[in-house]
């Protein structure tokens, strides 16, 4: 997913701040301004994928495998992405995102959902079709963060769902 020409991104707009999405490379919060200051840590390309900087998502391991490898339901599973293992931080983490944004009057949003089934290139490492759909929403009491995963296939799903900020050392 990376090395695309121009990425787009999304950026929710309040009177104190702005927060920016940047769907195609996994969902992740590139930027997040409020009263003037940037709360991530500052990054010189923020489209680098993977969970070196600002809020990107961890699904569906938001942690560590020892030898890149997990057991479910008696059966174990080799944790590879495109063609190489992989030890930590989920598979989505540099995946694009469909997605689709708006405003109202009372609050901002985008939303992006990615669907995990048997055409996607890691399926052999998590075998279960699901959809991971995430929405930030921005309206007078804050930002919101809120995930679903819908499990579309015939038996039980494990996942773990985490986020992961950078945020700068201040003082």
């Amino acid at each position: 997913p990376m090395g695309r020409e121009k990425l787009t991104d999304v950026t929710l707009l309040c009177e104190n701040g702005q927060f920016s999405i940047l769907p195609e490379c996994g969902f992740k919060m590139y930027s997040a301004i409020y009263k003037g200051r940037q709360l991530l840590m500052p990054t010189a390309n923020v489209s680098v994928g993977g969970a070196a900087n600002g809020v990107p998502i961890l699904f569906p391991f938001p942690n560590r495998h020892k030898d890149c490898k997990y057991t479910y339901d008696g059966k174990e599973y080799a944790i590879l992405k495109d063609g190489k293992e992989m030890y930590l931080h989920g598979l989505v983490v540099s995946e694009p995102f469909e997605f689709s944004f708006g405003a109202d009057e009372e609050k901002a949003w985008c939303k992006g959902w990615y669907k995990i089934d048997e055409h996607t290139e890691f399926f052999g490492s998590y075998p279960f079709p699901c959809t991971l759909t995430l929405t930030y929403t921005l309206n007078k009491e804050g930002l919101t963060l809120r995930y679903e995963v819908k499990n579309e296939g015939e038996k039980a799903q494990p996942y773990g769902f985490a986020i992961h900020p950078y945020f700068p050392k201040f003082g």
